[in-house]
């Protein structure tokens, strides 16, 4: 059992390290929707959302960059994003767009 936790080979391309923190809604972690909105924030935090507005504070979660690449491995396309960057696609099958973060 141990075996499978500590050999498991990762997938993840961020120069971060697999266990950097980030947010995620809710609907991408239960597996109801895809992520279609990365944030890169000034902060240095990822941010990893099914594209849906209005999301409130019980939506969001805690989770490590492996454990996002596990649930979406093409989302190591975007790991080169800079601070302050973000990119969004309205379906899986559609490329991602990249943009600047509103910074106040």
């Amino acid at each position: 059992m141990f075996e499978k936790l500590f050999n498991k080979v990762s997938n993840c391309k961020f120069k971060q390290a697999e266990s950097t923190l980030c947010v995620m809604c809710c609907h991408v972690l239960e597996k109801n929707t895809p992520i279609l909105s990365v944030a890169h924030d000034m902060e240095d935090i990822w941010q990893f959302f099914c594209g849906a507005d209005g999301h409130e504070y019980n939506d969001i979660r805690i989770v490590t960059l492996s454990e996002v690449t596990e649930i979406d491995s093409c989302i190591n396309e975007l790991s080169e994003i800079p601070l302050g960057a973000g990119a969004i696609r309205a379906s899986t099958e559609e490329a991602w767009r990249q943009y600047t973060l509103d910074v106040e």
